[in-house]
């Protein structure tokens, strides 16, 4: 700042702090079995219409959609779905084009694998905008039954240089289908311009000496304009041969000199009638070729509107021909019969083996690339094997192990008694148990969403997802989502009610099974909150989803340090940042301790970076918390008072 006069200068000055923001801790990702969808690919869904879009409705034997819905219903607001499935194909036929010789045109394919796409029914249909070039694809859905449209995808092309070229707009607007064309260029035809009949007593005034000009594009080249030479035009033939002369001597603009075309256009009359309509015709067939046509630059000289050239004059371009044939029937995907206008349909199926462990243990990997996500379900899946790998996943994941997993156990152990061996057996079997994970018990009944009069079984893992959700946004990660707060939505019963006494044998540190019990005051809700592990540090969920949540949120809000000068002013900064923002989870009430000294500590300096340190390019920062732990037993002692006399 330059200073001139007296007075007083403003300016601003940072003040040095970079707050740190809170990482999400709410967003789920399930993996499981849906009936359409991409296959190991983790799809963000923000409610369970886009779900239903997406990856299809309720299958009755898999539990993805049941966990993902009853996320959404009981506070869950995002979530990530990555579908599991083994050798499924995706169904699929090949239409033939329109021409005389039939020739295949386009390859339709349901936009994923699985039996859905052999539902799907097609109708090819002239486009209302363009109907001589362009089509549209009416996308109908026979599942139900019913002839159902789901979409129209509308003014198609077949040009690969067109705008709406039909791979493209296919993959881009499409749900249900992708498309490919197979049509060989070699068969299409040479561009053409036709225009209304000329009535045989009009033609003798229908040109003068001054109007005649027109501007003409050859394959879109590029407009010229081009003068109807001779001394008379008193015939139609006349005119076509000076119209032809005109086209013919055109000199291409863009394309190479030597592959002009221009020589072999035509101009030709048509019609059957005494009244004969003049068509220009491209020199060179191919999907490209076209014919169009401009009035002249003036009024005085337009020959095009005289010549019945001007709009509506009909256009048809090179690769019009090719375009899929309109026989008037639908075209059944998947399940289609070959016939002469539907070539090598393919059953779409969800796969020919049944799936394995290690389809669901394998596809955690997919998450890897997906940083905001903190907490992971495989819905109704049961195995050891599998809450294992999940626990593991969580323990291990680069770079914070950020997430937690709810695993379900297998569906038939509700239907034991709490102390019986199947439960237990679960929990000795597990080889890989860590602090990352919980297990809840029993499964859950709910309202058949298919409309069947018999409520269903279904695993707990979607609606405690959602309740983690919930609790987080209402108390905070540090809340143990568990308690009377804790209700479960959606569900209309237990598969098996627990006494206080099962739930004991249940919830030692040895079995560490989270319950879900129906109190008559409080519905259905969660009534257990520890984790899998036999670490006392690390017994209960909302100390080990906190430093989750600390972990993630400084790793983010501190990133701007790399590379900065590693000394005391970037010391002193990192401690003012992140004192700031224990500090306000402080006064959250997210820590143990009445003052903050009690609560946490944030330590960077010399003693936690030595010049060792400095000189391999590292600082140290050491930050403790004093963690939250759920009042799990609460004990109140009575005595009698002793009366007193008076």
């Amino acid at each position: 700042m330059t200073t001139s006069y007296p007075g007083v200068y403003m300016r601003e000055v940072s003040s040095g702090v970079r707050p740190i923001q809170a990482a999400s801790t709410s967003t789920a990702a399930f993996l499981g079995v849906a009936a359409r969808g991409p296959i190991r690919t983790p799809v963000r869904i923000q409610n369970f219409t886009e779900f239903r879009s997406t990856f299809g409705g309720f299958l009755t034997e898999t539990f993805l959609a049941h966990a993902v819905f009853q996320f959404f219903n009981n506070g869950g607001s995002q979530c990530y779905v990555v579908r599991v499935a083994r050798n499924a194909r995706a169904a699929a036929a090949t239409i033939v084009h329109e021409g005389a010789t039939p020739h295949e045109s386009l390859t339709l394919t349901a936009s994923s694998q699985g039996v859905w796409g052999n539902a799907l029914e097609v109708d090819v249909a002239a486009s209302a905008e363009d109907p001589d070039n362009l089509f549209d694809l009416v996308v109908f859905d026979t599942s139900s039954g019913e002839r159902v449209q789901v979409e129209r995808l509308a003014n198609l092309s077949m040009d690969r240089t067109a705008p709406t070229f039909v791979e493209s707009s296919v993959r881009i607007r499409s749900k249900y289908l992708t498309a490919t064309v197979v049509a060989d260029a070699a068969h299409a035809e040479a561009g053409l311009l036709e225009g209304d009949p000329i009535p045989p007593d009009q033609v003798g005034t229908l040109l003068d000496a001054t109007h005649r000009a027109l501007q003409v594009s050859l394959d879109d080249d590029g407009f010229q304009e081009v003068t109807l030479g001779g001394a008379t035009l008193d015939t139609l033939e006349e005119i076509r041969a000076a119209l032809e002369r005109a086209v013919t001597g055109i000199s291409p603009l863009r394309l190479p000199a030597e592959r002009n075309p221009y020589p072999d256009a035509k101009v030709t009359l048509e019609g059957t009638g005494e009244a004969k309509a003049l068509r220009i015709t491209s020199g060179e067939a191919g999907p490209q070729s076209s014919v169009k046509l401009l009035p002249a630059e003036t009024v005085e000289r337009d020959a095009a509107r005289l010549l019945r050239l001007s709009p509506p004059a009909r256009r048809v371009d090179g690769a019009a021909v090719l375009r899929p044939s309109k026989d008037g029937n639908p075209y059944l995907i998947g399940d289609g019969q070959p016939g002469t206008h539907l070539k090598r349909p393919v059953k779409g199926t969800d796969g020919e083996d049944e799936l394995q462990n290690s389809d669901f243990t394998g596809a955690f990997g997919v998450l890897d690339t997906v940083g905001d996500i903190s907490l992971i379900a495989v819905p109704g899946e049961g195995a050891e094997e599998v809450a294992e790998a999940g626990m593991t996943y969580c323990g291990v994941r680069r770079p914070l192990s950020d997430c937690f997993f709810i695993a379900d156990l297998p569906q038939d152990s509700a239907r034991q008694n709490a102390g019986d061996k199947p439960v237990t057996d679960w929990v000795s079997a597990l080889n890989g148990a860590n602090s990352y994970g919980a297990a809840y018990y029993p499964w859950l009944r709910m309202s058949d969403p298919n409309g069947g009069p018999e409520a269903i079984e279904v695993p707990p893992s979607g609606f405690v997802a959602g309740i983690y959700a919930r609790t987080d946004t209402q108390r905070g990660v540090w809340k143990t989502p568990a308690g009377m707060q804790a209700s479960v939505a959606g569900s209309v019963g237990l598969t098996r009610e627990l006494t206080d006494v099962q739930q004991g044998n249940l919830n030692t540190p040895l079995k560490s099974i989270c319950a879900i019990r129906h109190f008559p005051a409080s519905g259905t809700v969660v009534w257990g909150g520890r984790t899998l592990t036999n670490d006392a540090e690390w017994r209960y969920i909302s100390p080990r989803r906190m430093a989750i949540f600390l972990r993630r949120s400084i790793f983010d809000g501190i990133q701007w340090a790399v590379f900065e000068p590693n000394d005391e002013p970037l010391w002193s900064q990192l401690r003012l940042n992140m004192n700031a923002f224990m500090m306000t989870l402080f006064r959250k009430g997210a820590f143990q301790g009445s003052t903050p000294s009690q609560a946490f500590f944030v330590k960077v300096d010399s003693e936690t970076t030595t010049r060792a340190d400095v000189d391999t390019g590292v600082v140290n920062i050491l930050v403790g918390f004093a963690p939250l732990k759920p009042a799990e037993f609460v004990v109140v002692q009575l005595s009698q008072k002793a009366g007193q006399s008076g």
